[in-house]
């Protein structure tokens, strides 16, 4: 990620990210790799120009413009949670995801630097919750100790 977006006198404004870690590559897995090129097929075969479409956005304007303003799709995606008796934000999604990662043993420093996090500590003050009840029986990670050996 290069680009965020931001507001000011209640127009987007796309810049660059608040802090350098912001700046960061995600590994997507391949599902969802597999599902993004769908549907970037399906906006070239049924709704787009290649003129249109060429701008790289995932969500592009329908009409030519370069983009769905994000205000929009947030809008969307609020509609649908509250059809779907849903009651979360489009920002919670970014804390599912976080703690599913780490409740299936996610390291916390990719973790932080997935989520954009200057530093490891940030994510862990966040996500400390998921992290008490994992605790692992030390005994599964230490050698034995012969004391019989030992002079």
């Amino acid at each position: 990620m290069t680009q965020a977006v931001s507001y000011c006198d209640r127009e987007e404004v796309i810049g660059k990210p608040k802090t350098a870690s912001g700046i960061r590559e995600i590994q997507l897995d391949n599902l969802s790799v597999t599902e993004l090129r769908k549907y970037k097929s399906f906006l070239r075969s049924y709704f787009m120009t290649a003129k249109s479409y060429n701008t790289g956005w995932v969500f592009p304007k329908m009409d030519g413009d370069t983009r769905t303003p994000v205000t929009s799709w947030c809008q969307r995606i609020a509609k649908t949670f509250k059809v779907l008796d849903i009651n979360h934000s489009l920002h919670n999604l970014r804390h599912t995801h976080a703690s599913n990662m780490l409740s299936n043993n996610f390291p916390i420093t990719q973790l932080a630097h997935r989520l954009g996090h200057a530093d490891p500590s940030i994510a862990l003050s966040i996500y400390s919750h998921v992290v008490k009840g994992m605790e692992i029986d030390v005994n599964n990670y230490m050698p034995s100790i012969n004391l019989k050996q030992v002079k």
